[in-house]
């Protein structure tokens, strides 16, 4: 059984009593019952779905391509999930139940309402915003404009050695979405009502893992995956992956492996591997392969491009290990000009790693090193290096770091992970020329109780703002600071 609320209000929001509002900008909450007789799931408020490679039906966070080049290519069919994110799109509102039969097979059935964002235009184009900010008049006029539906369901057998289905999801709009058109998105999706139907299967044959998904946009186009996962020898692990999606293939809630942030324009192979050279010494690497046959976003051409990786890791003890990465992409984009030539070459962008991690007891220290170019006519550099450390005195625990941070242009941006407040996520860019710096503390009073504080600032050198848009702060330092009380009731009962 699980229970969840979460109640939450971004930067800038109004914390108000309204018509349309009750007090937090956003509410999510769920009650889920899992086996109970022949019910296997039931979940009742906030959902995600799950099925096959996600490429009909996907939710929740998706790995893509990184240093992991083997198990996360391929999705694990989980069915639904509790939705306890903040982020305001990407989910279900309404009922989901799997029902346990005979013979392996579970059968899936959910229904969703759910109020959405959009903006309209003096043109008469409507588009479905994601964003979930409600700061100004502008984003506040968009707030909930529109209810959309989603139906579905699926058929599931899972065996000891396969697991296939088939799944068919529909989604309704209240009112034809329509965006103002533009070279790039002749494709896009128009209307007020679009069905996917998929088939799935995941196949497991002794050392080998084969699995696939084929999901036709009903009365447009179709998309598949396909991959294969296994080791061909005690110290080498391979994987492939192949994909197509065609130009009006039309899925809202996809988390399938693409170049693109959707599925959709895209055609591509992906060849990946792992090599345990020693115990202690191991590289991955891949190299994907990739073609768009209509216009994207800033590349008015149809085009070509690939992308490699290559991860060298020595792990000398389980207290030190150090790796050098390399990944190179080239692809097409537009030549940036003052008046538009829509004319695109092709851009190369290369980002080298190094990292170390070293534990001394309760105390451990990370040091991450990490530069880019960027080249489309001329060349462009960025440089961010951080220092890490964390110590852990049982109930209490700090973790910290300090980084700075140079870079040309807005296409060398620099992307570290950082440590956060339970359950949360923060992935922040470094751009510009500054320095950022974090600490993470936990208390734990008690066994069922703990206390979680983050406080971090961006000190930006020669700039009087900081962000763009309607995010923009004055002044050359940005602040940020979470307090999180976690309460679990299960451990004081014990």
């Amino acid at each position: 059984m699980s229970i969840g609320v979460t109640a939450e209000k971004d930067a800038g929001e109004q914390f108000r009593w309204s018509k349309n509002q009750h007090g937090f900008d956003f509410y999510s909450a769920h009650l889920q019952l899992i086996n109970k007789g022949l019910i296997a799931n039931a979940i009742a408020g906030d959902y995600v779905a799950q099925f096959g490679q996600g490429l009909t039906l996907g939710g929740g966070f998706g790995m893509g391509k990184g240093s992991e080049t083997i198990t996360t290519l391929r999705r694990s069919s989980t069915g639904f999930m509790p939705y306890t994110s903040a982020n305001e799109a990407g989910f279900f509102r309404g009922g989901a139940i799997s029902i346990a039969l005979p013979a392996s097979i579970v059968t899936h059935a959910f229904a969703s309402s759910l109020p959405r964002d959009a903006s309209n235009s003096e043109e008469g184009s409507l588009a479905v915003l994601q964003s979930g900010k409600h700061r100004t008049i502008t984003e506040t006029a968009g707030r909930h404009q529109l209810r959309e539906k989603n139906y579905g369901a699926a058929i599931e057998y899972r065996g000891h050695s396969l697991n296939a289905g088939v799944v068919i999801h529909r989604t309704l709009f209240p009112k034809p979405i329509n965006k103002s058109p533009t070279i790039y998105n002749s494709f896009d999706f128009a209307g007020a009502s679009n069905v996917n139907t998929g088939v799935f299967a995941n196949y497991n044959l002794q050392n080998f893992s084969l699995f696939g998904e084929l999901s036709q946009t009903i009365g447009n186009g179709r998309g598949w995956i396909c991959g294969l996962l296994g080791s061909i020898s005690r110290n080498i692990d391979v994987s492939l992956l192949a994909r197509r999606f065609d130009m009006n293939f039309y899925t809202f809630y996809s988390n399938a492996i693409s170049e693109s942030t959707t599925p959709k324009n895209e055609a591509g192979i992906y060849w990946g591997w792992k090599h345990n050279i020693t115990r202690k010494l191991f590289y991955t690497a891949y190299v994907d392969l990739f073609t768009f046959p209509w216009l994207r976003f800033r590349d008015y051409t149809p085009s070509a491009g690939n992308e490699s990786l290559v991860r060298l890791t020595w792990k000398r003890s389980k207290n030190f290990d150090f790796f050098i990465q390399f990944r190179d992409e080239r692809k097409s984009r537009n030549i940036a000009a003052e008046q538009p030539t829509y004319q695109a070459t092709m851009a190369t962008r290369r980002n080298w790693i190094l990292g170390s991690s070293m534990t001394f007891g309760k105390l451990s220290l990370k040091t991450r090193v990490q530069a880019s170019s960027f080249r489309q006519l001329r060349t462009t550099h960025g440089f961010a290096m951080a220092l890490d450390a964390a110590y852990d005195w049982g109930r209490f625990s700090v973790a910290t770091r300090f980084a700075v941070f140079d870079t040309d242009d807005f296409d060398n941006r620099q992307y570290m992970n950082e440590r956060d407040v339970l359950m949360a996520f923060s992935f922040p860019a470094y751009y510009g020329e500054g320095t950022r710096s974090y600490a993470v503390i936990r208390y734990q009073p008690l066994r069922w109780l703990d206390f979680w504080l983050k406080v971090a600032e961006t000190n930006y050198f020669n700039s009087v703002t900081s962000g763009s848009g309607n995010d923009t702060i004055e002044g050359n330092k940005r602040h940020d600071v979470k307090l999180e009380v976690v309460f679990r009731p299960g451990s004081a009962h014990a």
